[in-house]
């Protein structure tokens, strides 16, 4: 049996296809494995051309595409013979704008970027309210309310103890401390701010990680040895790992909050740099959006926080289940 992971919108193998990857390699002794990520939105017209003819010409001998996006955009002559294309459908940046677009009103006609899929795995009621309201879908297209595989995974104690041992092995400062994630993706123009405050006051107690070397570089040096312990993931540290060792996350990327969201634990959106997360949040949830960093702490602390943030984690992620991972792949053996 072939399994295609099909990603040409820059994503690459998601985390979530990467967690189904691994249990299907475990799981079924005659899958092959078949890979298209070359991202097909260039600027170069002939070389955009040349990859979409190659995706076109891929499809050809495909025979069940899994796709965390909308790169499948075109008919799939498999389906025909009982292949299956199936969407996982995490909570990327698009569904935060087209939900954002559609509460304004601003919403004409539906699109038509998820109409090649025949099962879609929602992963998350913000997604499938999205999908149905902002997407054409086929008529008797499936759809299933299910947590999405790294969602699941975050969730699994046994993993997250796991990884938090070998990190703080790594990073004895760590020990005795949480762990506060902040997570930014893409540049940003804006000014790095002044945590020498928060540094300060709740050292003892967290310890600040991050993938952004611009904080990191904005505090070198400038505090006592009492102020909070900074370390940078940089190489060392998968961004995606840091999901699984935060105590409060702090992020503009909607696919590692919705994520984030099924553990339960705090999680906030930072003022970065104008993604479709940080816009939605913005205006829907604004007690849970930072301009300044140094603001987590009293928005934490704030009791009408509690209540939004279940709320929101509701919304974001349906309820933990052991293995999603099996479910796609009984699908497909369907």
């Amino acid at each position: 049996m072939k399994v295609a992971f099909l990603s040409s919108r820059g994503r690459g193998i998601t985390p979530d296809l990467m967690l189904l990857q691994r249990y299907f390699s475990d799981g079924i002794k005659d899958i092959e494995f078949q890979y298209f990520t070359r991202k097909e939105l260039v600027e170069d017209k002939k070389k955009r051309k040349f990859i979409v003819t190659a995706k076109n010409k891929a499809y050809k001998e495909m025979e069940n595409i899994i796709s965390a996006d909308m790169s499948l955009d075109g008919s799939f002559p498999a389906s025909s013979k009982g292949g299956k294309s199936i969407l996982i459908g995490a909570a990327y940046d698009y569904f935060f704008k087209k939900n954002l677009l559609f509460n304004e009103g601003k919403i004409k006609n539906k699109s038509k970027d998820f109409i090649y899929y025949q099962y879609l795995f929602a992963g998350s009621p913000f997604v499938r309210r999205t999908l149905e309201q902002c997407y054409t879908l086929q008529d008797n297209a499936a759809i299933f309310e299910r947590c999405t595989p790294f969602a699941a995974d975050l969730c699994k104690k046994d993993k997250r103890e796991k990884i938090n041992k070998k990190t703080r092995e790594k990073y004895p400062i760590l020990n005795g401390r949480k762990i506060l994630a902040i997570i930014t993706v893409g540049e940003s123009e804006k000014k790095k701010q002044d945590m020498g405050q928060l540094l300060e006051k709740y050292g003892r107690d967290w310890c600040l990680v991050t993938n952004d070397f611009t904080i990191v570089e904005s505090l070198s040096g400038k505090y006592s040895e009492m102020r909070m312990p900074v370390v940078y993931s940089g190489k060392y540290v998968q961004t995606r790992l840091l999901l699984y060792l935060a105590d409060i996350l702090v992020t503009n990327f909607g696919y590692f909050a919705a994520s984030f969201s099924a553990t339960g634990k705090p999680f906030f959106a930072i003022d970065h740099n104008g993604s479709g997360f940080e816009q939605y949040m913005e205006k829907m949830y604004p007690d849970l959006y930072l301009k300044n960093i140094e603001d987590v702490f009293s928005a934490f602390n704030n009791p009408n926080m509690r209540k939004l943030h279940h709320e929101l984690c509701e919304d974001l992620s349906y309820p933990y289940i052991t293995q999603p991972e099996y479910e796609v792949m009984q699908l497909i053996y369907k």
